[in-house]
């Protein structure tokens, strides 16, 4: 009988011979580990200094040496994060050679200037919302986006308490208005043509939530980014497991919320 294999990610094993050859240190071997252990379904990783110091060593170095083995792996274009000079808590970490639910290969090329290089495999250079370069490619994530992503520790790290998550949902069923958003501009979602990437994965994600009009959902992307909505949905698949939602579209949003509020919180701290 076969078992279905869950909550794991593949390492290349290029990283061990790395080590091996002397092109990794001993701790920015085991920092890289940590840091992809805590990679979500799309190749991205919450983390922080902090966390890295205390699960990875324990608390027995530096925060600065924390951030000094960030920045070497980010040389050696093992990750890449966005410039973070001067700012705490928790960010955003892409990583490379990263097997999507799609089954092309993520890598992080354009995040420094490169061609993807393609072997055999089909290979995919997703970039960041905020970046300048060509946007992800979301090609085939439409049936994982129906599906349950099983997210990662890390993400949970940041998720807050949902146990009053329909105290914020608007019952009135006007959430259009309650968003300063025209009626008169509503677009359905089976009536809307996405221009460029990013707009595709929103259309798949309100489809997936049964939404009536595609605008509340590319308000929030213009708002907060893909990621952060690619997130929020993989937490609703995780709660609609447990219990019933009645309305999934306002659930959606109020995680949204709830996760901003949550980053911005830890930026402060």
């Amino acid at each position: 009988m076969s078992t279905k294999l869950e909550n794991f990610v593949i390492f290349p094993r290029s990283i061990l011979d790395r080590l091996r050859r002397g092109e990794l240190s001993r701790n920015e071997f085991m920092a890289l580990c940590y840091i992809r252990l805590s990679g979500n379904p799309f190749g991205i990783a919450v983390a922080s200094l902090e966390n890295i110091r205390n699960d990875v060593f324990r608390g027995k170095v530096s925060l600065n040496y924390c951030n000094k083995l960030m920045l070497s792996l980010k040389r050696k274009r093992l990750i890449y994060y966005e410039e973070r000079s001067g700012r705490r808590g928790s960010f955003e970490v892409h990583l490379g050679d990263w097997s999507l639910p799609n089954k092309e290969v993520k890598t992080l090329d354009h995040f420094f200037g490169q061609e993807p290089v393609r072997g055999e495999g089909k290979t995919l250079s997703v970039v960041s919302q905020t970046s300048p370069a060509p946007s992800q490619s979301l090609e085939g994530m439409k049936q994982q986006l129906v599906e349950r992503l099983s997210m990662n520790s890390a993400l949970h790290s940041v998720r807050p308490s949902y146990t009053d998550t329909e105290t914020d949902i608007e019952t009135n069923g006007n959430r259009e208005a309650h968003n300063g958003i025209n009626p008169d501009r509503l677009v359905r979602v089976n009536e809307f043509v996405p221009m460029k990437q990013e707009e595709e994965a929103c259309w798949k994600i309100a489809r997936a939530l049964g939404e009536e009009h595609i605008n509340p959902m590319l308000a929030l992307y213009t708002k907060h980014g893909i990621n952060v909505l690619l997130v929020a949905c993989g937490l609703l698949q995780e709660d609609a497991q447990k219990k019933q939602i009645e309305n999934k579209g306002a659930y959606f949003e109020a995680i949204v919320k709830r996760l901003v509020e949550s980053r911005k919180q830890s930026e402060r701290e």
